[in-house]
């Protein structure tokens, strides 16, 4: 799962990933973004969580989400 230590990562993401998503125009919030907002730390070392498949880490860096699709 995408671990974010600070406000400034989690915003980093979001505009590499969410800002560009059709989720977070077409739902007006993004449940995934929502799920790793109130669980991220909770979370972080639970190895059964679905938020490591959602948004996957790829040597410490978040990925893109499973349900990221860009806006055309």
């Amino acid at each position: 799962m995408a671990y974010f230590s600070n406000g400034t990562q989690g915003m980093d993401y979001e505009d590499k990933y969410c800002f560009h998503c059709i989720h977070s125009k077409e739902l007006d919030f993004c449940p995934c973004w929502a799920a790793h907002k109130l669980w991220n730390h909770e979370e972080a070392h639970n190895q059964d969580s679905i938020l490591h498949k959602m948004i996957p880490m790829v040597e410490f860096v978040p990925q893109e989400c499973i349900f990221f699709k860009r806006r055309v």
